[in-house]
C-alpha cells in the first residue's frame, strides 16, 4: 500500500456506495487513515481489484460488495464485522489474522467447503454467522 503524504488522523468511516473506484486513489485513502480507520464499507463499486487492509489496529466493521474483487486480504486484529457480498470463486479472500472476529456474513460468494471449515476455525469468538447463497457450498 502507498503511504500517502496527507494523513486522516480523524477519518473514522468511509463509506463508498454506487461507485467506480480507481486502486490506486483507494490505496492511497486507506494509507492515509489506517492508524484511525474504524469503518469501511464498499457497497456496489466496480474497478477495485485488490483490497488490501494491513496493519489496520482500530478497524471494527468491514462491508464489501466491490464487482470484480480478485483478492481480499485482511490484518486487522480488533476487526469485530466482516460482511463479504457478491465475491466470485476468483477471489481470493485472507482474513485469518482476524481472531476477534465477532460477526461474520457471506452473502452470494462462491465459497468451498473447505475455506469454510478451515476459515471458521480461527474465529474463536464469533457469535453471529450468516451464509446465504453461496453454491458450492454445502453445509
Amino acid at each position: 500500500m502507498e503511504r500517502s503524504t496527507t494523513e486522516f488522523l480523524s477519518l473514522r468511516k468511509i463509506s463508498i456506495p454506487w461507485s467506480r473506484l480507481d486502486q490506486r486513489m483507494v490505496d492511497t485513502l486507506l494509507a492515509s487513515c489506517s492508524r484511525v480507520l474504524e469503518e469501511l464499507i464498499l457497497l456496489k463499486c466496480k474497478g477495485l481489484k485488490l483490497l488490501r487492509l494491513s496493519e489496520f489496529s482500530k478497524l471494527r466493521v468491514l462491508r464489501v460488495l466491490v464487482e470484480g474483487l480478485n483478492r481480499v486480504t485482511i490484518n486487522a486484529p480488533n476487526l469485530h464485522c466482516i460482511c463479504l457480498t457478491e465475491l466470485d470463486r476468483s477471489c481470493s479472500v485472507n482474513v485469518a489474522s482476524c481472531t476477534n472476529l465477532v460477526k461474520l456474513s457471506l452473502h452470494i460468494c462462491s465459497i468451498t467447503n473447505d475455506f469454510f471449515n478451515r476459515g471458521l476455525a480461527n474465529f474463536t469468538c464469533l457469535e453471529s454467522l450468516s451464509v446465504w447463497m453461496c453454491p458450492p457450498l454445502k453445509l
